[in-house]
């Protein structure tokens, strides 16, 4: 018969589950590696199922590894060296009762920390560096934190049910060294029910907090960037938002307002649907070297939210009215003549007069066909990927500026659309490559003034060289190349173009 053991972190816990049980000695416990300590007699090796019973309390003297399941029923908390204990990969620590203390622990890549009987008091010792944080409390009364500082979350933090009442990670006033509190969630965040709600903070005081998810947002309850209003919460966002129900909003209270920065160094999705409300209240911003992929989505109606791209930054548009259809907030819209545009919709675009007459670079790519609205000057370079480029409204290119022809065309014959330039160049010059940085593949462009011998390679960071993309004679005008990386690793790349005697050499970053 397998055995189930009676443990205590400070807390008494039980094997159970598929063991067989044996309870802790009559006195209540005692030292983990004591065999007195168990009726078992035997001392457990951290495996299998455990359960903390209310009555008991274990110290551990010596290390001990759990690799199985830990659930806390209301076990009493002694002291002991959080060092000697660690929770392994695969490994779930359950809190199931009200209030009380989470064991302090090395939370290894892999581990859980589960979080089910909260009612009207959080569990203490929150505020440490866990990998998996989740938050299942059907019985929750009002809102709770963990007191989160300067913690780190491996994983995913999510959020499963908390009875329509806030789980935040935040307390009041939690004075930083820095000003500043920050929470870092390597992860990705899921609040997965519409009784789930989370948020940064409900401080009432003057906070600062910034909050960075390396991964994404999924959201089918209320999220909620700060649920107080004193604080000033920025969230840096990594990964795709998506907005499936409820509410995606911040606190009602402008006078400092709430943050939410896309900082991704990879293509980012934004997804708004299933019903979610408007986004009331935020103030939206895409960094530069961010790509924002909208879709045919919408922040909303809300007089309240503000939407900011800065120059060197990615929006893309699938909607039928371009980036009005996206940004239909009532707040203030800015979005920089130095960033990058893309219509990449599935039905007839046309650009819209949000979209600065001045660009950095503009993409079509739309087999339905995309029109031009108003004259339009663009500094670097058009891609024309799929469809026709409606340009009967010309466009004009600037000082370096050129076309790529990579699936797509134009309507009116460029000649007639550039005078600004001419077909050649008035002297060598080499674009950055687009999209940068990109995966797998990516365009170069550059301009020779006369014919002559050109190469163009590209080589790691150590000055080896990976591939030669031309090596030949080009007659003098713009030309473009495109660079499959899809055999090489994520990293910086250089790429070399030399014309005659003149030589540039640009930085591109591969991420995948």
């Amino acid at each position: 018969m397998r055995m189930t053991y009676t443990i205590f972190i400070g807390l008494s816990l039980i094997f159970s589950s598929a063991l067989a049980q044996t309870d802790s000695t009559a006195n209540g416990g005692g030292n983990w590696n004591a065999a007195s300590t168990w009726k078992s007699g035997a001392v457990p090796t951290g495996a299998g199922t455990v359960i903390i019973r209310s009555s008991d309390s274990i110290y551990f003297n010596v290390a001990v590894n759990i690799t199985g399941t830990v659930r806390s029923l209301s076990g009493r908390v002694g002291v002991f060296d959080s060092s000697k204990v660690v929770f392994a990969s695969g490994s779930v620590y359950e809190h199931a009762f009200n209030g009380g203390t989470i064991p302090k622990a090395t939370w290894s890549n892999g581990s859980t920390c589960l979080i089910t009987g909260a009612v009207g008091n959080a569990p203490s010792n929150g505020n440490q560096n866990f990998y998996n944080l989740t938050w299942d409390c059907i019985g929750q009364t009002g809102g709770l934190n963990l007191g989160m500082n300067g913690n780190t979350i491996g994983g995913n933090v999510r959020v499963i049910r908390s009875n329509s009442q806030y789980f935040r990670l935040t307390a009041q006033n939690i004075i930083a060294a820095t000003g500043k509190k920050t929470v870092t969630i390597n992860g990705s965040i899921l609040v997965d029910s519409t009784t789930g709600f989370f948020t940064s903070t409900g401080s009432s005081g003057t906070d600062s907090i910034i909050v960075i998810v390396k991964g994404g947002i999924t959201s089918y309850g209320t999220f909620n960037v700060a649920n107080g209003s004193g604080a000033a919460v920025n969230w840096f966002v990594a990964g795709d938002v998506k907005a499936l129900g409820g509410s995606f909003t911040t606190n009602s209270t402008l006078t400092r307002p709430d943050s939410f920065f896309f900082n991704g160094t990879s293509k980012q999705t934004f997804v708004r649907g299933g019903g979610a409300g408007a986004m009331s209240n935020i103030f939206f911003r895409v960094l530069k070297g961010a790509i924002l992929d909208m879709d045919t989505n919408s922040v909303g109606v809300s007089t309240n939210t503000t939407f900011t791209l800065d120059s060197g930054a990615t929006l893309n548009t699938g909607h039928a009215a371009g980036f009005l259809g996206n940004l239909n907030n009532g707040g203030a819209k800015s979005l920089s003549t130095g960033a990058n545009y893309t219509y990449n919709g599935s039905v007839a675009q046309a650009t819209d007069t949000l979209m600065p007459t001045t660009v950095r670079n503009l993409t079509i790519n739309n087999s339905k066909g995309v029109t031009l609205s108003q004259p339009t000057k663009i500094n670097g370079v058009l891609t024309l990927t799929a469809g026709v480029f409606d340009n009967t409204i010309p466009f004009t290119l600037g000082p370096g500026g050129s076309v790529v022809f990579a699936g797509g065309s134009v309507k009116v014959g460029l000649s007639v659309n550039s005078p600004e330039e001419s077909s050649i160049p008035r002297s060598f010059y080499v674009n950055q490559n687009y999209p940068n940085p990109f995966n797998p593949s990516t365009i170069i462009s550059y301009g020779i003034p006369k014919s002559g011998f050109v190469s163009a390679k590209v080589f790691n960071l150590l000055g080896q060289e990976i591939v030669t993309l031309f090596s030949g004679y080009q007659s003098a005008g713009v030309h473009s190349l495109t660079f499959d990386a899809s055999d090489l690793s994520s990293g910086v790349y250089l790429y070399r173009i030399q014309a005659g005697n003149v030589v540039e050499t640009k930085r591109m970053v591969v991420m995948k």
